[in-house]
C-alpha cells in the first residue's frame, strides 16, 4: 500500500509539473501572448520559500484573491498565481504583473522545488513568528536560494507571517537583526487579517520597477523580469543614458 501511495503521489506531482510547464517556459518565465503584453508593463517573477505550515499559500491567496481560509491544503510541489497591480515610481506609473511560484516546504519536495528558485526577481523567505523552529531553519533556505541564483541577484524579503498571533516566539527585533546581517529586507504580515500583505507586494513592485528604470538590471528580459515589447527599445535607451550619466 505504501508503494501504491508513493506511485500515486509521484503521478500527481508529475501531472502538476507538466501542467505548469505548459504555462511556463524554461520552466521559469510565463509564455506571453501579444494580447497579454498590452495588459502590463512588467512581468515580475516572485518565489515563496520556507518551512511547511508557515502560511506561504495563505499569504499568496490573501494577496491574489483578498480572501483567507482556515482550511489547510498541502502544496504539492509548486503552485502558481498571478495578479496585476499599479505602481508609481518617481512619477513613472506602470502596471506590474506579479507571477508567483509558491513552493512546498516539505522535505520530500525539495528536489523538485529547487529549480523554481532560479531567475527569481524577488524571493519571499517566509517564517511563522509563532514558531521558533521555522525561523531557525531560515538560514538553510536562504543558502539554497542563493546557490540556485549565482548568476543573478534576486531581492530577498524575510517575511514574518502570522503577526496577528499574540504569543509570538520570534521577536521582531531578532528577525530585523538577522535580516540586516544577511542583506535582506524585513516585513511582517498576517495572511489571516490581511495586515501588511498589500504593503509587501506594493513595496517589492516599486523596488523592482525602480531598479529597471534606474538601469540596475544588466539584461532586459532577464533576472525574472519580462518587459513589454513595445517599451523594450526605449527602455534600453533610457538605461543606456542612465549608465552614461552614472
Amino acid at each position: 500500500r505504501l508503494i501504491l501511495f508513493r506511485l500515486i503521489l509521484f503521478r500527481l506531482i508529475l501531472f502538476r509539473l507538466i501542467f505548469l510547464s505548459r504555462i511556463n517556459c524554461t520552466p521559469i518565465v510565463k509564455i506571453i501572448t501579444q494580447h497579454q503584453m498590452y495588459m502590463f508593463d512588467y512581468l515580475v517573477k516572485v518565489t515563496t520559500v520556507g518551512e511547511a505550515s508557515v502560511g506561504k499559500s495563505c499569504l499568496v491567496n490573501r494577496f491574489t484573491t483578498g480572501r483567507f481560509t482556515e482550511l489547510y491544503d498541502i502544496t504539492i510541489g509548486v503552485d502558481f498565481a498571478t495578479k496585476t497591480i499599479s505602481t508609481d515610481y518617481k512619477g513613472n506609473k506602470k502596471k506590474v504583473k506579479i507571477q508567483i511560484w509558491d513552493t512546498a516546504g516539505q522535505e520530500s519536495f525539495r528536489s523538485i522545488t529547487r529549480s523554481y528558485y532560479r531567475n527569481s526577481a524577488v524571493v519571499l523567505l517566509v517564517f511563522d513568528v509563532s514558531n521558533r523552529d521555522s525561523f531557525a531553519k531560515i538560514n538553510r533556505w536562504l543558502n539554497e536560494v542563493r546557490n540556485m541564483n549565482t548568476h543573478c541577484n534576486p531581492k530577498v524579503y524575510l517575511v514574518g507571517n502570522k503577526s496577528d498571533i499574540p504569543n509570538r516566539e520570534v521577536l521582531k527585533v531578532v528577525a530585523e537583526e538577522y535580516a540586516t546581517e544577511n542583506g535582506l529586507l524585513y516585513h511582517e504580515t498576517s495572511a489571516k487579517t490581511g495586515e501588511g500583505v498589500k504593503e509587501l507586494f506594493d513595496k517589492l513592485s516599486i523596488e523592482v520597477v525602480g531598479d529597471i528604470i534606474d538601469g540596475k538590471y544588466e539584461y532586459i528580459n532577464h533576472s525574472g523580469v519580462k518587459i513589454r515589447e513595445e517599451y523594450s527599445e526605449s527602455l534600453k535607451s533610457t538605461i543606456g543614458m542612465n549608465k552614461l550619466r552614472g
